[in-house]
């Protein structure tokens, strides 16, 4: 039985955090493993991934929208967990380091933005850095889960 990802961006403002977008992201068992060791295989084997960390639950503080869709998907929803824009930039980053010498275009291309586009650039602290200037954005996260 296959495993597929939820995943939900928020962003905050004015200390609100507000649901972005929900990217879609094909079935990609070593990006689970990075987020949380989910689908990983044990140290030492040859496709053994370092999470970045195991599973952290769901934050209390969610958007509606966000928690609206766990809701819908909560019978078969495991694993759940959130990561900070540094933590998103660092997978930005790592999926980068795939992308070289991978042949496969679908890849190629999920892995260049997993968590889609904040204003036309990927999400890093940078990019964040100026849109707060502009549209008073303090902060974005990762939110998922997955089922099977």
């Amino acid at each position: 039985m296959g495993c597929d990802i939820h995943l939900h961006v928020e962003i905050k403002i004015n200390r609100k955090w507000y649901h972005f977008n929900n990217p879609r992201i094909e079935r990609d068992y070593l990006l689970f493993s990075k987020l949380a060791g989910v689908r990983n295989d044990k140290p030492g084997d040859p496709w053994y991934v370092e999470p970045l960390d195991k599973p952290r639950g769901l934050p209390a503080d969610m958007d509606f929208i966000t928690r609206l869709c766990y809701d819908r998907e909560e019978p078969d929803a495991h694993s759940e967990s959130h990561i900070s824009l540094k933590e998103m930039e660092e997978v930005e980053k790592w999926c980068m380091g795939r992308i070289r010498g991978n042949e496969d275009p679908d890849l190629r291309y999920q892995l260049q933005c997993p968590f889609g586009y904040l204003m036309g650039n990927g999400f890093d602290e940078e990019n964040l850095k100026q849109l707060s200037e502009e549209y008073g954005i303090e902060d974005a996260r990762a939110i998922f889960w997955f089922d099977n």
